[in-house]
């Protein structure tokens, strides 16, 4: 079968990445199912499927990822930002809330 870890050489980007930054929760709930790895980050800034799901206010992705163990206090390894930093940038207070009753640092 194929690898759904596998990524990109030039930034590390895995198919899990694009599945949550684009909120194709159907893909992520079968790339999750088939062992993809929720805290898998890109190799260029350190940031996570959970990351770009939170940038990007998909909620039903978010949970998702929570559900499946995400860690929602990985920050990025350029600048720092955490998942819930992202969420609430964007406006995203549905995102926020998931996340601190997940147990993110505020």
């Amino acid at each position: 079968g194929a690898d759904v870890n596998k990524a990109a050489a030039d930034d590390g980007v895995t198919p899990l990445v694009v599945a949550c930054q684009n909120g194709h929760d159907t893909v992520v709930q079968l790339l999750v199912e088939a062992g993809a790895d929720v805290n898998k980050a890109r190799t260029d800034i350190g940031a996570t499927p959970l990351f770009f799901a939170c940038r990007n206010g998909r909620e039903a992705v978010v949970r998702l990822l929570v559900e499946a163990g995400a860690d929602v206090n990985k920050a990025t390894t350029d600048d720092g930002a955490t998942p819930l930093y992202m969420a609430c940038e964007n406006g995203s207070d549905a995102v926020a809330r998931l996340l601190v009753e997940a147990g993110a640092d505020v």
